[in-house]
Protein backbone atom coordinates (compact mmCIF):
# COMPACT_ATOMS: atom_id res chain seq x y z
CA UNK A 1 0.00 0.00 0.00
CA UNK A 2 1.16 3.20 -0.83
CA UNK A 3 1.26 6.42 1.36
CA UNK A 4 1.00 9.64 1.11
CA UNK A 5 4.30 11.52 0.59
CA UNK A 6 4.60 14.26 3.28
CA UNK A 7 7.45 16.05 1.80
CA UNK A 8 5.49 16.61 -1.76
CA UNK A 9 2.59 17.39 0.03
CA UNK A 10 3.91 20.14 2.09
CA UNK A 11 5.76 21.97 -0.40
CA UNK A 12 2.86 21.73 -3.35
CA UNK A 13 0.57 22.86 -0.30
CA UNK A 14 3.57 25.69 0.65
CA UNK A 15 3.90 26.91 -3.21
CA UNK A 16 0.36 27.07 -3.82
CA UNK A 17 -0.46 29.24 -0.67
CA UNK A 18 2.72 31.37 -1.34
CA UNK A 19 1.58 31.68 -5.71
CA UNK A 20 -2.33 32.61 -4.41
CA UNK A 21 -0.86 35.33 -1.57
CA UNK A 22 1.14 36.78 -4.46
CA UNK A 23 -1.66 37.30 -7.12
CA UNK A 24 -3.90 38.16 -4.34
CA UNK A 25 -2.10 40.80 -3.38
CA UNK A 26 -0.93 42.03 -6.28
CA UNK A 27 -4.59 42.35 -7.69
CA UNK A 28 -5.56 44.01 -3.74
CA UNK A 29 -2.77 46.45 -4.77
CA UNK A 30 -5.02 48.20 -7.26
CA UNK A 31 -8.70 46.49 -5.89
CA UNK A 32 -8.30 46.67 -2.35
CA UNK A 33 -12.54 45.61 -1.90
CA UNK A 34 -11.57 41.90 -4.02
CA UNK A 35 -8.76 41.48 -1.07
CA UNK A 36 -9.92 39.05 1.30
CA UNK A 37 -10.45 40.05 4.99
CA UNK A 38 -11.66 37.94 8.02
CA UNK A 39 -10.99 34.35 8.69
CA UNK A 40 -12.95 33.24 6.53
CA UNK A 41 -11.29 34.13 3.54
CA UNK A 42 -8.01 33.26 4.60
CA UNK A 43 -9.72 29.72 5.89
CA UNK A 44 -10.70 29.07 2.29
CA UNK A 45 -7.43 29.92 0.86
CA UNK A 46 -5.48 27.47 2.98
CA UNK A 47 -8.57 25.11 2.27
CA UNK A 48 -7.67 25.27 -1.00
CA UNK A 49 -4.23 24.89 -0.50
CA UNK A 50 -4.27 22.06 1.30
CA UNK A 51 -6.59 20.33 -1.05
CA UNK A 52 -4.22 20.85 -4.05
CA UNK A 53 -1.04 20.05 -2.20
CA UNK A 54 -2.88 16.60 -1.18
CA UNK A 55 -3.71 16.01 -4.40
CA UNK A 56 -0.51 16.49 -5.48
CA UNK A 57 1.04 13.69 -3.16
CA UNK A 58 -1.98 11.63 -3.17
CA UNK A 59 -0.70 7.98 -4.83
CA UNK A 60 -1.50 7.11 -8.22
CA UNK A 61 -3.41 3.85 -9.14
CA UNK A 62 -2.50 4.47 -12.92
CA UNK A 63 -0.02 6.98 -15.42
CA UNK A 64 -0.36 7.33 -18.95
CA UNK A 65 2.46 8.29 -20.70
CA UNK A 66 3.04 9.51 -24.52
CA UNK A 67 5.63 7.50 -26.28
CA UNK A 68 8.40 10.60 -27.58
CA UNK A 69 8.03 10.97 -31.67
CA UNK A 70 5.18 8.33 -31.78
CA UNK A 71 1.41 7.91 -31.43
CA UNK A 72 1.42 5.12 -29.11
CA UNK A 73 0.94 5.38 -25.27
CA UNK A 74 1.81 3.17 -22.66
CA UNK A 75 -0.27 2.94 -19.56
CA UNK A 76 0.95 1.77 -16.74
CA UNK A 77 -1.14 0.37 -13.93
CA UNK A 78 -1.74 -1.62 -10.71
CA UNK A 79 -4.14 -4.63 -10.94
CA UNK A 80 -4.86 -8.01 -12.34
CA UNK A 81 -3.39 -8.44 -15.55
CA UNK A 82 -5.29 -11.34 -16.18
CA UNK A 83 -8.83 -9.15 -16.06
CA UNK A 84 -7.80 -7.35 -19.19
CA UNK A 85 -8.89 -7.57 -23.05
CA UNK A 86 -7.31 -7.51 -26.07
CA UNK A 87 -3.97 -9.51 -25.66
CA UNK A 88 -1.96 -10.00 -23.26
CA UNK A 89 1.72 -10.67 -23.35
CA UNK A 90 3.15 -13.40 -20.82
CA UNK A 91 6.77 -14.50 -20.33
CA UNK A 92 7.52 -18.04 -20.23
CA UNK A 93 11.21 -19.99 -20.37
CA UNK A 94 12.95 -21.00 -23.46
CA UNK A 95 11.55 -24.83 -23.47
CA UNK A 96 7.95 -23.55 -23.28
CA UNK A 97 7.86 -26.06 -20.82
CA UNK A 98 4.17 -27.62 -19.40
CA UNK A 99 4.92 -29.54 -16.46
CA UNK A 100 3.67 -27.70 -13.13
CA UNK A 101 6.15 -28.25 -10.43
CA UNK A 102 10.14 -28.22 -11.00
CA UNK A 103 9.72 -27.17 -14.77
CA UNK A 104 6.87 -24.61 -14.23
CA UNK A 105 6.48 -22.92 -11.25
CA UNK A 106 2.37 -22.48 -10.08
CA UNK A 107 3.00 -19.03 -8.88
CA UNK A 108 4.49 -18.08 -12.24
CA UNK A 109 2.30 -16.22 -14.72
CA UNK A 110 3.26 -18.89 -17.18
CA UNK A 111 2.28 -21.32 -14.63
CA UNK A 112 -1.21 -19.33 -13.55
CA UNK A 113 -1.58 -19.51 -17.70
CA UNK A 114 -2.01 -23.73 -17.93
CA UNK A 115 -3.53 -23.79 -14.24
CA UNK A 116 -6.26 -21.46 -15.06
CA UNK A 117 -6.79 -20.22 -18.57
CA UNK A 118 -6.14 -24.30 -19.62
CA UNK A 119 -7.65 -25.63 -16.59
CA UNK A 120 -4.20 -27.47 -16.34
CA UNK A 121 -4.36 -29.24 -19.41
CA UNK A 122 -0.29 -29.35 -20.15
CA UNK A 123 -1.23 -31.44 -23.29
CA UNK A 124 -3.42 -28.85 -24.32
CA UNK A 125 -0.80 -25.83 -24.07
CA UNK A 126 2.09 -28.38 -25.94
CA UNK A 127 -0.76 -28.97 -28.56
CA UNK A 128 -0.92 -24.54 -28.61
CA UNK A 129 2.66 -23.79 -28.72
CA UNK A 130 3.09 -26.69 -31.26
CA UNK A 131 0.85 -25.08 -33.57
CA UNK A 132 2.07 -21.65 -33.01
CA UNK A 133 5.88 -22.58 -33.39
CA UNK A 134 5.99 -24.92 -36.09
CA UNK A 135 8.18 -23.20 -38.46
CA UNK A 136 10.37 -21.54 -35.80
CA UNK A 137 14.18 -22.68 -35.87
CA UNK A 138 14.89 -24.49 -32.22
CA UNK A 139 17.46 -26.84 -30.89
CA UNK A 140 17.37 -30.67 -29.97
CA UNK A 141 18.49 -31.05 -26.33
CA UNK A 142 18.50 -34.07 -24.18
CA UNK A 143 16.93 -33.63 -21.22
CA UNK A 144 15.12 -36.24 -17.93
CA UNK A 145 12.03 -34.12 -17.89
CA UNK A 146 10.17 -31.56 -19.88
CA UNK A 147 9.92 -30.05 -23.34
CA UNK A 148 13.09 -30.93 -25.72
CA UNK A 149 13.26 -27.99 -27.77
CA UNK A 150 14.79 -24.98 -27.08
CA UNK A 151 13.81 -21.60 -28.47
CA UNK A 152 16.12 -18.54 -28.50
CA UNK A 153 15.50 -16.13 -26.47
CA UNK A 154 12.54 -13.34 -27.79
CA UNK A 155 10.86 -16.22 -29.89
CA UNK A 156 7.29 -15.58 -29.31
CA UNK A 157 4.07 -18.12 -29.89
CA UNK A 158 0.58 -16.39 -30.48
CA UNK A 159 -2.37 -18.62 -28.94
CA UNK A 160 -5.97 -17.99 -28.91
CA UNK A 161 -7.55 -19.10 -25.93
CA UNK A 162 -11.33 -18.27 -26.23
CA UNK A 163 -11.60 -14.26 -27.33
CA UNK A 164 -8.30 -13.16 -25.30
CA UNK A 165 -5.11 -13.43 -27.84
CA UNK A 166 -2.19 -14.46 -25.64
CA UNK A 167 1.52 -14.18 -26.55
CA UNK A 168 3.79 -16.35 -24.48
CA UNK A 169 7.53 -15.36 -25.34
CA UNK A 170 10.46 -16.94 -24.29
CA UNK A 171 12.74 -15.03 -21.70
CA UNK A 172 14.19 -17.33 -19.37
CA UNK A 173 17.06 -20.04 -19.80
CA UNK A 174 16.17 -23.03 -17.59
CA UNK A 175 19.52 -25.23 -16.30
CA UNK A 176 18.90 -28.57 -17.21
CA UNK A 177 19.82 -29.89 -14.05
CA UNK A 178 18.50 -27.83 -11.26
CA UNK A 179 15.43 -26.54 -13.41
CA UNK A 180 16.57 -23.03 -12.41
CA UNK A 181 15.44 -20.41 -14.72
CA UNK A 182 17.64 -16.56 -15.15
CA UNK A 183 17.43 -14.47 -17.34
CA UNK A 184 20.47 -11.40 -17.27
CA UNK A 185 19.56 -8.21 -18.85
CA UNK A 186 20.71 -8.64 -22.50
CA UNK A 187 18.44 -11.32 -22.45
CA UNK A 188 15.35 -9.28 -21.06
CA UNK A 189 16.51 -6.81 -24.48
CA UNK A 190 16.40 -9.45 -26.83
CA UNK A 191 13.10 -11.22 -25.21
CA UNK A 192 11.29 -7.89 -25.58
CA UNK A 193 13.07 -6.99 -28.78
CA UNK A 194 11.18 -10.44 -29.91
CA UNK A 195 7.95 -9.26 -28.32
CA UNK A 196 7.69 -6.12 -30.23
CA UNK A 197 7.74 -7.94 -33.54
CA UNK A 198 5.17 -10.37 -32.39
CA UNK A 199 2.76 -8.00 -31.15
CA UNK A 200 3.06 -5.80 -34.58
CA UNK A 201 2.91 -8.39 -36.28
CA UNK A 202 -0.62 -10.65 -34.46
CA UNK A 203 -2.13 -7.93 -32.21
CA UNK A 204 -4.61 -6.66 -35.15
CA UNK A 205 -3.97 -3.02 -33.84
CA UNK A 206 -5.75 -4.42 -30.24
CA UNK A 207 -4.35 -2.89 -26.79
CA UNK A 208 -1.66 -5.23 -25.62
CA UNK A 209 -1.33 -6.21 -21.38
CA UNK A 210 1.62 -7.27 -19.97
CA UNK A 211 3.16 -7.14 -16.47
CA UNK A 212 6.45 -6.28 -15.31
CA UNK A 213 9.08 -8.54 -17.05
CA UNK A 214 11.71 -9.65 -15.09
CA UNK A 215 10.22 -9.15 -11.59
CA UNK A 216 9.01 -12.51 -10.69
CA UNK A 217 11.17 -16.06 -11.23
CA UNK A 218 13.15 -15.13 -13.92
CA UNK A 219 16.18 -13.72 -11.48
CA UNK A 220 17.03 -10.58 -13.00
CA UNK A 221 18.42 -9.10 -9.95
CA UNK A 222 17.46 -5.19 -10.93
CA UNK A 223 14.73 -3.09 -8.67
CA UNK A 224 11.44 -3.24 -10.18
CA UNK A 225 11.49 0.73 -11.08
CA UNK A 226 14.88 -0.25 -12.85
CA UNK A 227 13.37 -3.15 -14.76
CA UNK A 228 10.22 -0.66 -15.75
CA UNK A 229 12.53 2.03 -17.00
CA UNK A 230 14.06 -0.75 -19.38
CA UNK A 231 10.74 -2.00 -20.53
CA UNK A 232 9.80 2.06 -21.33
CA UNK A 233 12.97 2.36 -22.78
CA UNK A 234 12.54 -0.49 -25.46
CA UNK A 235 9.41 -0.10 -26.40
CA UNK A 236 10.21 3.63 -27.30
CA UNK A 237 13.24 2.50 -28.82
CA UNK A 238 11.60 -0.21 -31.16
CA UNK A 239 8.38 1.88 -31.86
CA UNK A 240 10.85 4.87 -33.59
CA UNK A 241 11.76 2.11 -36.10
CA UNK A 242 8.07 0.93 -36.41
CA UNK A 243 5.18 1.12 -34.49
CA UNK A 244 3.75 -1.52 -32.11
CA UNK A 245 0.49 -0.73 -31.03
CA UNK A 246 -0.68 2.05 -30.07
CA UNK A 247 -1.86 1.63 -26.51
CA UNK A 248 0.62 -0.68 -24.47
CA UNK A 249 -0.48 -1.56 -20.69
CA UNK A 250 1.84 -2.86 -18.02
CA UNK A 251 0.02 -3.80 -15.46
CA UNK A 252 1.66 -3.98 -11.81
CA UNK A 253 1.41 -6.16 -9.17
CA UNK A 254 -0.53 -4.54 -5.82
CA UNK A 255 2.83 -6.10 -3.97
CA UNK A 256 5.01 -3.29 -6.02
CA UNK A 257 3.17 -0.05 -4.71
CA UNK A 258 5.70 0.95 -2.51
CA UNK A 259 8.70 -0.09 -4.55
CA UNK A 260 7.29 1.89 -8.18
CA UNK A 261 5.45 5.34 -7.46
CA UNK A 262 3.94 6.70 -11.00
CA UNK A 263 3.97 9.96 -9.70
CA UNK A 264 7.73 10.00 -11.10
CA UNK A 265 7.54 7.12 -13.98
CA UNK A 266 8.34 9.24 -16.82
CA UNK A 267 10.48 8.85 -19.87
Amino acid sequence: MQFIQFKTFAIRTLAAYGLAWTLIESIGAFFPEVKPEGWKQYGALIFLSLSYGLQQAWPRKSVELDVPFSDSIIRIEFGDLWKKKGCIAIQVNEFFDSQIGDHVSVNSLHGQFITNTLRGQSAEFDRLIGLALVNKPFEQVKRTGGNTRRFRIGTTACVDVGPTRYLLFALSKTDITSLKATATVHELWDALAGLWQAITIHSNGDPVSMALVGSGLSGIGLPPRNLLAILLTSFAYYTKKQKITGKLTIVLPNSLANDIDLREVTF
